[in-house]
């Protein structure tokens, strides 16, 4: 409750600063205005009660400034637009002093939202944004680079506790949170029932019912099988924060690949798969059996006979990795940082969260969110991946284990390694 209180008073202090601003500054405010007769008042007797004339002092307007990338804009083409649009007019109607404008980032290349930032920073820093909606992967990188500043304390507040376990981890970077979480993403395995006769939890069932399942062996990133690694125990940091592979956990995974080589169960093609967009792409040309894929597109596909549950491993323990998109404050300016961290509290709230995750396939980070859900059958599979999930390692990890994985998965899948041998190898070339 303190912290709230504390939270509140930082808002009321930067609105009483512009206030303030209004007051003493060179904005163009209204001043009252020099007569000739208030000039020679002390010639001229003062009449006695003379009406005394108040030119009101309009409201310093302050701008805050959102950078989205297109797909999250707000707009009136789609219903998440229409929903951040609403949302930031309400926000605009409680503080009539604060006006917002947005700018449309392209999530990647030269334009992306973490490059111009860094351009931003170096050249126009008057241009720079105040909220920028990133990606967990980015958030680490523009953390790293000084473009984006930790929430002051009591963002989120103490008491908020709405929020899954994962929503703290995913919007944090050596224990700083620089994110306030809007959605999520998770990674699961799609199927369709009908070629299965139970719901397959491990890769066991996988290999009993002899159905192909296709996921992106050859991705660079390696996630789906960092999952695997670490649903079996698998660390990826040491006691002294040295970033690691074991080998035996390791070898368990690629031994579960090359039993599913052997048995006919991957594609033909499973080390040409790179992307999800490919593995999906093999899913939909094999009668639709099992694909390795993210939530938001099992969300947004319309085919309603196909069901969801989370990957497969090896005792089929529940497992998954999560990526996913936040606010974060990008203006170094603390002032304009306390307004900012209160519209994008505003922007993670429960019922917004819940409407807007919905509209754009994303999973919700609050409980309280998936009330507002429309579709049982995904608000189900939400509530079940959420809890038992775990961040995608951050970028630190995959730019140092990812390369020695993908080689040692090809090394399998090609017979020039066995997985154990594979495994080993992945250890002794982290880092090289």
């Amino acid at each position: 409750m303190i912290v709230k209180i504390k939270r509140i008073c930082q808002f009321l202090i930067f609105v009483l600063l512009v206030l303030t601003i209004a007051g003493c500054s060179n904005f163009p405010l209204s001043q009252p205005a020099t007569s000739t007769a208030e000039t020679t008042a002390q010639n001229t007797p003062t009449p006695t009660n003379a009406p005394t004339q108040v030119v009101p002092i309009e409201p310093v307007v302050i701008n805050l400034t959102l950078w989205v990338p297109p797909q999250f804009a707000p707009s009136q083409d789609t219903e998440a637009g229409i929903l951040l649009q609403d949302r930031l007019e309400m926000f605009n109607q409680l503080y009539p002093n604060l006006q917002i404008s947005y700018r449309i980032k392209a999530e990647s290349g030269p334009a992306s939202l973490v490059e111009s930032l860094y351009s931003a920073s170096g050249v126009a820093p008057l241009v720079l944004p105040d909220l920028v909606l990133l990606p967990t992967s980015d958030m680490h990188i523009a953390a790293e680079q000084n473009l984006i500043f930790p929430y002051p304390e009591g963002y989120p507040a103490d008491d908020d506790t709405d929020w899954y376990s994962v929503a703290a981890v995913l919007s944090s970077h050596q224990s700083q949170r620089y994110l306030l979480p809007l959605g999520a993403d998770a990674l699961v395995m799609v199927y369709n029932p009908e070629q299965f006769e139970m719901t397959p939890r491990t890769w066991a069932d996988l290999l009993n019912a002899g159905k192909i399942i296709s996921f992106p062996a050859a991705e660079p990133q390696a996630i789906f099988t960092l999952a695997q690694y670490l649903s079996q125990g698998g660390l990826l940091r040491d006691t002294n924060e040295n970033i690691i592979l074991e080998p035996e956990p390791l070898a368990t995974v690629f031994t579960n690949y090359d039993q599913s080589l052997n048995a006919n169960i991957l594609p033909p093609n499973v080390t040409q798969i790179v992307t999800d967009e490919d593995a999906w792409t093999i899913f939909s040309e094999t009668e639709k059996q099992a694909a390795i894929t993210w939530t938001s597109r099992y969300f947004a596909q319309t085919d309603g006979d196909l069901q969801a549950t989370t990957i497969p491993t090896t005792e089929g323990q529940p497992f998954t990795l999560v990526t996913g998109w936040g606010w974060a404050l990008a203006n170094p300016d603390p002032n304009k940082q306390a307004a900012a961290a209160e519209l994008a509290q505003f922007l993670t709230e429960g019922e917004f969260a819940g409407q807007w995750t919905q509209a754009t396939y994303l999973l919700p980070l609050r409980p309280f969110a998936l009330t507002y859900w429309q579709n049982e059958d995904h608000q189900i599979l939400a509530s079940q991946l959420l809890p038992i999930s775990t961040r995608v390692p951050p970028p630190d990890i995959l730019n140092l284990v990812s390369t020695p994985i993908t080689d040692a998965i090809l090394d399998v899948f090609t017979d020039v390694h066995s997985p154990e041998e594979a495994a080993q190898i992945a250890v002794d070339n982290l880092g090289n």
